[in-house]
């Protein structure tokens, strides 16, 4: 959608207390904080309660922000009618999220209805996500893993648990990928996972980044996405030098115990630190 030729000064966050509607004016305490939440129920369950309904309205929060987010951006290059430079600088400017973060949200929340987002929350998401991920790339079939994974918790849950979700998670992963992938290699399921464990552990300074990767590819399960995660594997120069450092001390200390024991003998060999002892 194209912009109107009007242009806005870059609008302030009004000084306007959400309640009352009246200006704010900065100051410090004037009540306590303990004669405050003092206001609060005082039973146990009832705080228990608003405390955890918190975690519903933030993940509601992040959802409205993404649907408005992506409207605005249904006007191009939004950000010059109010006088920036650059969208960055317009999300930097009022304390939002950046780009990269509501493109993360944008795909889950195209993948996902609202109850299901409010309810499991970006995090949960996202650690499902990277674990289908690390093993399938054709998009539809992710999302019927995700909707496979959502059946075998509804079918055996009637409240949500972080744990339990996380355990059906691993669970699946581990049924549809890992034990087929170790039959194939003529392992065992535990041989292989240790197996790939090494091979990540002998690659260090390596993290995975995130990213949202545009879709080519067609699509005929679920709902239709323009955009999907991927992970890419990244260098850390800082974390390579030190392993560096610490593959050398390994080599040295080893060279130094070996000394000792052929000059003084074995019992002369200092113990190690416990910090440094299974090095």
């Amino acid at each position: 959608m194209p912009l109107t030729a009007e242009k806005y000064d870059q609008p302030p966050i009004p000084m306007v207390d959400a309640e009352t509607g009246k200006k704010i004016r900065l100051s410090l305490r004037k009540m306590s904080f303990a004669r405050e939440i003092a206001d609060l129920p005082s039973d146990l369950l009832q705080l228990h309660e608003m405390f955890i309904q918190q975690r519903a309205i933030r993940n509601e929060n992040i959802y409205v922000s993404v649907a408005t987010w992506n409207k605005l951006c249904v006007y191009d290059r939004f950000w010059t009618s109010f006088r920036f430079h650059s969208e960055e600088e317009y999300l930097a400017y009022y304390g939002l999220p950046d780009g990269t973060t509501l493109a993360g949200w944008t795909v889950m929340v195209n993948l996902f209805d609202k109850a299901t987002f409010a309810l499991l929350g970006d995090q949960v998401l996202s650690f499902m996500i990277r674990a289908v991920g690390q093993y399938q790339d054709d998009v539809d079939q992710r999302k019927k893993d995700y909707q496979a994974i959502f059946d075998r918790y509804c079918d055996h849950n009637v409240s949500f648990d972080k744990q339990a979700f996380f355990a059906v998670v691993r669970r699946y992963v581990t049924e549809s990928y890992e034990v087929p992938a170790a039959k194939e290699a003529g392992l065992t399921t535990e041989q292989w996972q240790r197996q790939r464990t090494a091979v990540s552990v002998t690659q260090p300074g390596k993290t995975a980044e995130r990213t949202v990767r545009v879709i080519h590819a067609q699509q005929h399960f679920g709902p239709k996405l323009t955009h999907d995660f991927d992970w890419k594997e990244k260098s850390c120069p800082s974390c390579v030098s030190k392993v560096t450092i610490i593959k050398a001390f390994q080599k040295h200390l080893r060279h130094c115990e070996d000394i000792i024991r052929k000059k003084i003998g074995e019992k002369a060999v200092p113990a190690r630190p416990d910090e440094i002892k299974d090095l």
